[in-house]
């Protein structure tokens, strides 16, 4: 076996049917044991499509799918024409999906996931059958994914009749998921009918059982870790902190833009000035300390006076004003619209850009918003960006909202995932959003929440609702945001039971419904 052979007998392999949950379950079996993630839709959307159109006669079915209008694809054939075509398709994507694959580094261990890793198709790479699992939904379970979510609901592209390419797709679909059992009986693999018995966290479970020994050893994930050094900075046992802060950075490395702050303040907070001095040093010498808010934190008072601190803040002021960034937006038109769309606009958070909602987008573009994803001019890192100052970020949000397009300015909604999340709460108190809000995992500092807490006492009354889990180190701020806004404000809070501080799988598959009930008020 060659080095490519050996490198996709290794990976691990999620397919099935749709609806039935594989990528909530890949991603969480990713975050888990710090897996590489292949999303089979995501590559089809960006690359995919692209490469069956250059190269034609390597992937014909791909390609002659694409010249096709919605009434010859959903209307002028049958389920059963549809569905022979789409197994044409996943064999000629399979073999994009495995030059993917090939291309990526050999470590971390990968799992791939998507509909059209069929049981054939899979069965040719793998060396051992438990390194591939099926999931498949009953059909009452897909009838009730149809019936509330909007993505599922209806075919996006218009037709002359919805209904009858929406039945054809619903048939297509049945199948190609009868298929999957067939197939994958056949060949001895594994499959798991998903009936809504058990929640996405229990299929999870289940899945990882299956993959057990393949699988690296679970890690604490870096909330538990932000969790751990936040409370031991409170309790006052900053030598904890400091360990804490210090297995972050050795497990962490992408993180190093956070955590050069952590060691840097626990090792002031401990008295070691000298080697906090160095930290900061090095931070701005590596370009990770591009937020000039962190080098304003009071746990780095005592650094101040030396010219070595001054030296590496000047250092990143200078490195961010090179930057000169600017407030962009990206935008995705609604499936249909009769005269001028509501407009949705999405915030990301710190340490990230734009595209932190890109896979968001097009369900909410296909439940009828003009989606458009802002981003922040303030730069947090090279191609990342943060909202840290309140009045700059406000501005942003309003040259956003200017660019996003002809929409409807009664039917304006907001949402924002951590940092973006308090920026969303400040542009609707700011008559920003008529329909409302949706904060995702609010992350605010002090400032931040003090803005809130002024604005939220004079504003008009605005709604919305916020979402945090229970293991969210920042979730007692959100709380206290939430207690803020008070009884002027129509404003709900759920906390989600086992999540942290990330865009989790209930609140991607709730997202589009809360956002239609906010259309339908």
């Amino acid at each position: 076996m060659d080095d490519t052979g050996r490198r996709l007998a290794g990976v691990l392999w999620i397919g099935g049917a749709q609806w039935a949950g594989k990528t909530s379950v890949a991603r969480i079996l990713s975050d888990r044991h710090g897996l590489q993630l292949y999303q089979y839709d995501y590559h089809d959307s960006r690359g995919h499509q692209e490469r069956a159109d250059r190269q034609p006669d390597r992937f014909p079915a791909k390609h002659a799918a694409s010249t096709r209008s919605a009434e010859e694809h959903r209307l002028l054939r049958t389920p059963e024409e549809m569905a022979q075509e789409d197994m044409a398709i996943f064999e000629e994507r399979f073999a994009m999906t495995l030059d993917d694959i090939a291309a990526c580094p050999e470590e971390p261990p990968l799992v791939a996931e998507g509909w059209g890793l069929r049981p054939r198709l899979v069965a040719s790479v793998v060396d051992a059958p438990r390194r591939a699992i099926f999931l498949v939904p009953t059909d009452d379970f897909r009838d009730r994914q149809l019936r509330t979510m909007p993505r599922a609901a209806a075919v996006s592209a218009a037709t002359r009749d919805p209904e009858r390419a929406q039945r054809n797709r619903v048939e297509r679909d049945r199948l190609l998921a009868r298929d999957v059992l067939d197939s994958a009986r056949a060949l001895g693999l594994r499959t798991v009918l998903v009936d809504g018995t058990r929640a996405v966290d229990g299929v999870a479970a289940l899945v990882e059982d299956h993959f057990r020994p393949f699988l690296p050893p679970s890690r604490p994930s870096f909330d538990e870790h932000s969790r751990r050094f936040l409370e031991q900075t409170r309790q006052g046992d900053h030598q904890a902190a400091l360990r804490s802060a210090l297995a972050a950075r050795e497990c962490f490395p992408e993180r190093a833009s956070t955590t050069w702050l952590w060691v840097a303040a626990a090792l002031a907070r401990t008295g070691r000035i000298e080697e906090a001095l160095t930290t900061v040093e090095d931070a701005a010498g590596r370009d990770l300390a591009w937020r000039l808010a962190m080098f304003r934190s009071p746990a780095l008072e005592a650094l101040r006076p030396d010219t070595r601190f001054r030296a590496a803040l000047d250092l990143s002021r200078r490195r961010a004003a090179a930057q000169a960034a600017h407030p962009l937006v990206r935008t995705w038109a609604p499936a249909s619209a009769d005269g001028a769309p509501p407009l949705l606009l999405c915030l990301h958070g710190a340490n990230a850009s734009a595209e932190q909602f890109a896979d968001l987008a097009p369900a909410l573009a296909e439940a009828g918003w003009l989606v458009a994803c802002g981003q922040s001019s303030q730069p947090a890192a090279p191609g990342r960006f943060c909202w840290d100052d309140p009045e700059r970020a406000d501005a942003d949000v309003d040259t956003c909202l200017a660019r996003a397009g002809a929409h409807d300015p009664r039917r304006v909604a907001i949402v924002g995932f951590s940092q973006g999340a308090g920026v969303a709460i400040r542009a609707a108190l700011r008559g920003r959003a008529p329909l409302g809000f949706i904060g995702l995992a609010a992350a605010l500092s002090p400032p931040e929440r003090a803005v809130v807490e002024e604005l939220a006492g004079g504003a008009a009354p605005v709604r919305g609702g916020m979402w945090s889990g229970d293991r969210d180190p920042w979730l007692e701020t959100a709380e206290r945001v939430h207690a803020a806004l008070g009884s002027r404000h129509d404003v709900w809070f759920e906390t989600l039971p086992g999540r942290g501080h990330t865009l989790s799988w209930q609140i991607r598959a709730l997202l589009p419904e809360i956002l239609g009930r906010m259309l339908r008020a």
